[in-house]
């Protein structure tokens, strides 16, 4: 090893010792240490702004698609999450473990010791605050309303005494410990916007912020008190200034602590509203403020909206054109849902679990940035409010930072946080909520009007939904609801199964007058309404009749609804095929096997899931007009749905040796206790015209060739 020279060790030690006077006599040197302290903590919050970011940058998948404002918020967050942990560890040991602050230690009244590390603390703190407070004041609102403003100036001011004047410092730490649940609180902010609020994550963060929140805000406070009361007669020994800030900030904090906790047990308390089963999420009976003059708007002045209905092989798309210039983009048509989403970004949109639509190409993207009318939508819409009113904690737009005054007042000008949005079997979407230009044709092709401010989902990510979705509930985000027909109604007749991806070929989807006028040939059932999913659409079952044999016993739960909200037949345009619920619907398939005759090809039920398929005869491998018996559904009102042939036993593959295989196309209800007891599919709708007469809550039926009504109105292309 060689020999480091003489002279350079006695130069290393010279610096050491210098570097140590320096810190010693001027960095941590009790009058310096309140300035160099506030220094530390603003270049720290600026170190951690730019960690948050290289590691975001690096393990986020969602972080690069965030728009610039959000990215911002997600740098800024981590700045206060690392100042929570570190105020909140340094909190509870003086409070606790120190003997600074200890009854026991007989140097000086407790409410005037202080500590260069207490002091230094305190100042780290205050840098914290001030940079905090520009980056609001920078962006404002952005990052945060007036009452953000309010409060790091209060705390700053408290704090930043304390530090200087070494008067209750014990009290700033007792109030400090409450940081403890801004870790948790930011937690769930990142996971609501990386799109995993459905996460069991989310979940545990939830359960963290309740008991985290009533202990550091709401028992530690009465600590704080009762200490205080203890010691008052060091209290009053305090300069004015600090004993009006002991008593004022506190007991300010303390009431927003309890209000903030109130809130947070009685949204503890709200049903998750969730559908099981292709079926879509209901919002709550959340009190809607009242509408801006912008959310207010409807098409009043059109009586006819008259779409294009295009058959693909599980649903049925309707085209969108948004946007300036018009931007097309096909998407399903949804009665079992409010949202209406597109998918955004031509690169950038993502689909989890999709290959079986890899190459599916009819969707169509959304890029916000090549239409010159997009906009986001803001918490002052009630669209917004709308979409995030099932949350479990603190209203997302109270944590954007919006008061609740504005939020009532619907004038809180904050961007709408990003939502999630759970459908059936998993489905999920992630996205913004926005705002721009729907074309829509009036009763004649060549009529167009344009819907301005039309609120829809740009989503960005997805999980196992490829294709976007117009919603038609009756919610306020819905299409009939903005486009001011949910007090008339809306129609379609969807074509046969065998016309799916045919693009010269499409049927009509009516909205307004048009649909509910001359339907005298129709039958009416009347239109249930659920407690607990009050934006679906829900008839009763009476029976099904198989031929000339009545069915078993049809459940009580197919036509009522129970004291939850649980039963009825939701009708469903977003679910494939029909459901019953259980035992219903192996005593139906049991009636089919006593009177169906061809042989079970129970290899094809193995491999296709369906529970009963038949080999028929093929003559000259062409399917014929078999002799299946006829499936009637009974509705109330004596209203009797002869069901087409085709859509309920279905060829499976082409004949082959003179012989085919066709599957009842009826599925059993996985979870019939909760939610809708039974789904009437799409599948089961074809050929029949279906009308929502909204107006007098009632759906119709007719059955009729949907594909020569069509043709009739020249929707074939030649």
């Amino acid at each position: 090893m060689t020999a480091v020279p003489k002279q350079r060790v006695m130069a290393i030690k010279s610096y050491h010792s210098q570097a140590q006077m320096l810190v010693k006599n001027y960095l941590l040197a009790d009058p310096f240490i309140p300035y160099t302290s506030i220094l530390g903590g603003i270049l720290a919050c600026k170190v951690a702004y730019d960690l948050t970011q290289l590691i975001s940058n690096f393990y986020i998948k969602t972080y690069p698609s965030l728009t610039k404002i959000q990215r911002v918020e997600w740098n800024n967050r981590g700045i206060s999450t690392i100042h929570a942990i570190f105020v909140s560890a340094l909190s509870l040991y003086f409070v606790f473990w120190s003997d600074l602050f200890s009854d026991q230690q007989l140097a000086g009244l407790v409410v005037f010791r202080s500590s260069p590390l207490s002091t230094f603390g305190l100042g780290v703190s205050v840098g914290y605050f001030l940079l905090d407070l520009g980056m609001i004041l920078w962006l404002y609102p952005s990052l945060g309303g007036m009452e953000y403003v309010i409060h790091h100036s209060v705390s700053g001011i408290a704090v930043a005494y304390a530090m200087f004047t070494g008067e209750a410092q014990l009290y700033t730490y007792m109030v400090l410990i409450s940081e403890v649940t801004t870790p948790e609180i930011n937690m769930r902010w990142y996971l609501d916007t990386a799109g995993m609020k459905r996460s069991s994550a989310y979940l545990i963060n939830g359960v963290v912020i309740f008991f985290a929140w009533l202990i550091a805000r709401v028992l530690l406070f009465g600590y704080m008190f009762y200490h205080v009361y203890l010691h008052y007669d060091q209290v009053i020994q305090m300069h004015t200034i600090g004993y009006v800030l002991v008593f004022g900030v506190p007991s300010v904090l303390a009431t927003m602590n309890l209000m903030w906790f109130g809130k947070i047990v009685k949204a503890g308390n709200r049903n998750p509203n969730s559908v099981v089963l292709g079926l879509k999420r209901s919002s709550t009976s959340f009190p809607i403020p009242k509408a801006s003059k912008h959310s207010r708007k409807r098409l009043s002045e059109v009586s006819d909206m008259v779409e294009q209905l295009r058959a693909v092989r599980d649903g049925y798309l309707i085209t969108l054109n948004i946007g300036t210039p018009a931007q097309v983009i096909q998407v399903y048509m949804d009665t079992g849902s409010d949202l209406t989403w597109v998918p955004c970004g031509n690169i950038s949109f993502d689909c989890l679990d999709c290959d079986d639509y890899r190459n599916n190409k009819l969707m169509g993207t959304f890029s916000p940035s090549h239409s010159s009318s997009a906009v986001r939508d803001s918490c002052g819409s009630s669209f917004c409010i709308d979409i995030h009113s099932s949350d479990n904690s603190f209203d997302p737009c109270i944590e954007a930072g919006c008061s609740l005054s504005t939020l009532l007042k619907a004038t809180c000008s904050r961007p709408c946080p990003s939502f999630a949005y759970t459908y059936g079997e998993g489905g999920l979407v992630t996205g913004a909520l926005t705002r721009d230009n729907l074309r829509v044709h009036g009763s004649s092709p060549e009529i167009t009007r344009d819907i301005p401010r039309f609120s829809f989902g740009c989503v960005g990510s997805t999980y196992r939904e490829p294709i976007g979705i117009a919603g038609f509930g009756k919610g306020v985000l819905s299409v009939p609801s903005q486009l001011g027909f949910l007090q008339k109604g809306f129609s379609h007749c969807f074509l046969a199964f065998k016309y799916a991806n045919n693009p010269n070929i499409s049927s009509p989807l009516f909205m307004g007058d048009v649909a509910i006028s001359s339907n005298d040939n129709l039958q009416f059932t009347p239109m249930l309404k659920s407690p607990m999913f009050p934006n679906y659409y829900y008839i009763g079952l009476e029976a099904i009749t198989v031929g000339n044999i009545s069915s078993a016993e049809v459940p009580l739960n197919l036509r009522e609804f129970d004291s939850q909200g649980n039963g009825g037949m939701l009708i469903d345009s977003g679910t494939t095929y029909t459901h019953l619920p259980e035992p219903f619907y192996s005593q139906l398939l049991s009636m089919l096997q006593s009177v169906v005759t061809y042989p079970r090809a129970t290899d094809v039920e193995t491999r296709t899931g369906f529970d009963l398929c038949y080999r028929v005869p093929c003559p000259n491998n062409r399917f014929t007009n078999d002799p299946f018996p006829a499936i009637t559904f009974h509705f109330l009102n004596n209203v009797s749905l002869v069901l087409p042939q085709a859509n309920y036993f279905y060829a499976m593959s082409a004949p082959s040796n003179s012989t085919g295989v066709k599957c009842l196309l009826f599925q059993s209800m996985d979870d019939g206790n909760y939610g809708p007891a039974g789904v009437f599919g799409n599948f089961q709708q074809q050929n029949v015209k279906v009308v929502y007469d909204l107006e007098k809550e009632r759906i119709g039926f007719q059955p009729m060739d949907c594909a020569a009504g069509a043709a009739s109105q020249g929707l074939h292309k030649n």
